[in-house]
């Protein structure tokens, strides 16, 4: 009986707390083509837009022909712990290597040839985004660049390294262990 109370004094708690929005998830800086920016947290992103709570608690919807960048690197602005909050101390974060940028194909390296890639090509992309399998989801679309050169049964290219493509998640579940 303490247990059931327990529970729903938590379930009470937590639902009075909670509006809406995802307390946890990326931080990120979005550049955008006019030379502002906007810092915050990332609640989505597909090719069209980015969806972002910032460090003062607006969520804001930006379309992606407004985006020029989006740098996960920095932190979260400290917020005041709630009160009773336990305190805890800063995550430090070692960030990789920046990758190099790939050139763009020119006009030469396109072509208007019909070639067939074997089913099951591995295809090497990079994103800029992080795909999480917490928050991840059914049609959920990631842009990212193809870091090496697809090449056909003749070895001719058939996708330049530095190519745009789309990931799409076409049906996410969930493993249990």
């Amino acid at each position: 009986m303490k247990f059931a109370s327990a529970l729903v004094l938590l379930l009470g708690v937590s639902a009075c707390t909670g509006v809406g929005t995802p307390a946890t998830g990326p931080h990120a800086t979005v550049q955008l083509r006019d030379g502002s920016a906007v810092t915050g947290m990332v609640l989505s992103s597909t090719a069209d837009e980015v969806k972002i709570t910032t460090d003062d608690n607006v969520t804001r919807t930006i379309p992606m022909a407004q985006v020029r960048a989006i740098d996960y690197g920095d932190q979260a602005a400290s917020a005041p712990a709630a009160p009773g909050a336990a305190p805890t101390m800063a995550k430090s974060v070692s960030r990789p290597a920046p990758a190099p940028v790939l050139p763009r194909p020119t006009a030469d390296d396109i072509t208007t040839d019909t070639h067939t890639v074997p089913s099951g090509t591995e295809i090497s992309v990079r994103t800029e985004e992080t795909i999480d399998g917490s928050t991840a989801a059914d049609g959920q679309v990631f842009v990212a660049d193809v870091t090496d050169s697809v090449r056909d049964a003749e070895n001719k290219v058939v996708i330049p390294a530095g190519a745009k493509a789309r990931l799409i998640i076409k049906k996410f579940k969930t493993v249990q262990t």
